[in-house]
């Protein structure tokens, strides 16, 4: 029994997440107090002036007064969808001090030029930038400014990002920015070495439970993966091109929304709470489709068009699931019971965080540059927490599950003994009252004979009680075993119990058989012909009818019956039996996996409907 070893695994696996977790934080907050003290003493956001023109110009147009910049000075600014490069009049700063941008921007060039000089000195920076010409080897948007220009040097900043993001600017002494970035590396590699594992033990556990919805967790983390990699620019720096790296979000993005709808589609569906409808799933569906279609856009289309709707559609994905997982929650679905906490208690705030953090300038204070990395290993580790006890529910589902099919099992043995016990007793009665009467008389007549000459009288009587004793038992010996069945085939035998039935009852019977012999073994062949022969029992002995209609027809998966008659139907007071007869019938369907009913006729009369499954090769394997 491996499966309950994995609660104690799951339980062992949170503590040493959390362990990890808040050891990142802990570096993260100063695991070199030096650093950080000197950190928070020289670096400095800086305040800038903007315009954004609606035309293209050069730098020597922007100087030479084109631009006022006659705004007041802000902390950040804002890059609208599809807009115009952002221009930026930079203050005075300390020499051979680091510029950074706050976020990462598609290009970034900075303009210097000194007093007394017309040239311009260009460095740039940015996601599309080639790594060449990066001004600094950095994952992120920074600028190293000369040591021996001037304060009063001249500097702008061209920043272009047609997608909606909100950035600022900060100077830093260069030792705090290396102490920075030291640090940054550090966490960064403990929180995706985590989010990794995660990701591994996720496939492992897939591929070991044969369980899809393990992959699908997987591929969604992976996914929001691409997307940290791309915004901490930690991916066109070490593992992409950068001339595909908004390729690359788009990928990240579509992922998370087709991926995520799957997940919690799958999350869903298997419930003991039952299955989840299809209109609350097609909104996942299109959600997902849009996506897919959004992405194949962006190869033929500017990326930032299909890039907007990817980012609504990563927004609406969780909402969605949240709204379709409370429906389901109300309905009693057991899955959504479990989903609902990780995505209350963690995706939604989590993303909420997430998109305040990318389009505004509001301060997170030490975990702002990893928000979205210790998001995403919460989401990872709560989400694979989660699946790890809906692997427990259906642990508990299933034993109960064969705790009523053993229950069930038993009583059908029981009733069935029962009705063995009650078969036995009618064979009883009648070797007892029919044949044992029978013998009792032709051996009183045999015995007379002894003391006299039997009399033609006597001999006739004798012939009599003899045949008629043969009849009755070829009459039980049929009834315990047909030999109809297996002398004249399975269709001949079929016709020949209905042709019984119109023959002795004066019923008119329309009998009706498609699709040939059923691949049934001999047993089940037996069973199907026992529930027949009592459907047209009860018939003859309580239906009072005076036609029947029999279908019998076999399409190669299952053998359909359906027998009608016009007699007084379930409703008279006669009725059928429900007896020994009735639950004969339930017991051999039971026995061979299929259902029946039996029911009032529209028009009158009643309806017996019965579906037994046929096997491939069940004749053959017995």
């Amino acid at each position: 029994m491996r499966q309950p070893a994995q609660g104690k695994h799951g339980s062992g696996t949170l503590r040493h997440a959390i362990f990890c977790i808040a050891a990142a934080l802990m570096m993260v907050a100063g695991a070199n107090p030096v650093a950080a003290q000197n950190a928070s003493t020289a670096v400095l956001d800086v305040e800038f002036r903007i315009e954004q023109p609606d035309a293209a110009l050069t730098i020597d147009e922007v100087c030479c007064g084109r631009l006022a910049f006659s705004g007041p000075p802000v902390r950040s600014a804002g890059a609208g969808v599809g807009g115009g490069p952002v221009w930026v009049a930079l203050p005075a700063l300390r020499p051979g001090a680091v510029l950074s941008l706050t976020k990462m921007v598609d290009e970034a060039e900075l303009y210097e030029r000194r007093p007394g000089t017309d040239d311009w000195i260009i460095s740039r920076g940015g996601d599309s930038i080639a790594s060449s010409g990066q001004a600094l080897p950095v994952p992120r948007i920074a600028f190293l400014l000369s040591e021996e220009a001037p304060p009063e040097t001249e500097r702008f900043l061209r920043v272009v990002q047609p997608t909606t993001i909100r950035f600022g600017l900060k100077a830093w002494d260069p030792q705090a920015f290396r102490a920075d970035f030291e640090r940054r590396r550090l966490v960064r590699t403990l929180s995706l070495g985590f989010i990794a594992a995660i990701v591994i033990y996720n496939l492992v556990v897939s591929l070991v439970a044969r369980d899809g919805v393990f992959a699908l967790n997987a591929v969604t983390i992976v996914s929001l993966l691409v997307i940290d990699l791309y915004l901490t620019g930690v991916g066109a720096l070490y593992l992409w091109p950068r001339s595909v790296s908004n390729l690359m979000l788009n990928l990240g993005l579509a992922g998370t929304t087709i991926f995520g709808a799957l997940f919690i589609r799958q999350f869903l569906k298997v419930s003991a709470g039952g299955s989840v409808p299809a209109r609350p799933l097609l909104v996942l569906a299109a959600l997902a489709g849009v996506a897919a279609a959004m992405l194949v856009t962006g190869i033929i289309t500017p990326y930032w068009l299909p890039q907007t709707a990817l980012l609504l559609c990563v927004i609406l994905m969780p909402v969605t699931a949240v709204v379709i997982t409370l429906v389901e929650l109300v309905r009693g679905n057991h899955s959504a019971r479990i989903l609902i906490v990780p995505l209350l208690g963690v995706m939604l705030p989590g993303g909420v965080l997430v998109l305040i953090s990318s389009i505004t300038a509001i301060p997170f204070g030490v975990i702002q540059p990893h928000l979205l990395e210790i998001t995403l290993a919460f989401e990872a580790l709560v989400f694979s927490l989660a699946l790890a006890s809906r692997i427990r529910m259906h642990q508990r589902d299933a034993e109960i599950a064969r705790a009523e099919l053993a229950q069930t099992e038993l009583d059908s043995a029981r009733r069935y003994a029962r009705l063995q016990e009650r078969e036995r007793a009618r064979v009883a009665s009648e070797l007892h009252d029919s044949i044992g009467h029978n013998l009792v008389m032709i051996t009183g007549l045999l015995e007379r004979g002894s003391a006299s000459d039997l009399t033609h009288r006597d001999m006739e009587a004798a012939a009599k009680l003899s045949r008629r004793t043969v009849q009755r038992v070829r009459t039980i010996s049929h009834d315990l075993h047909p030999a109809t069945l297996s002398h004249l085939g399975w269709s001949e035998a079929i016709q020949s119990l209905f042709v019984e039935l119109e023959n002795a009852q004066g019923i008119e019977v329309r009998l009706t058989q498609s699709g040939g012999e059923p691949d049934l073994a001999p047993d089940a062949k037996l069973h199907v012909y026992r529930m027949l022969q009592e459907l047209a029992s009860n018939i003859a002995k309580h239906a009072s009818a005076t036609r029947c209609e029999a279908e019998i027809r076999n399409d190669g998966n299952a053998l359909h019956i359906r027998i009608a008659d016009n007699g007084v139907g379930l409703d008279d007071t006669s009725g059928l039996p429900q007896g020994l007869g009735l639950a004969s019938i339930d017991e051999r369907a039971k026995t061979l996996g299929g259902t029946w009913t039996l029911r009032s006729g529209d028009c009158g009369g009643a309806v017996a409907e019965l579906t037994i499954p046929i096997a491939p090769g069940d004749a053959k394997a017995h």
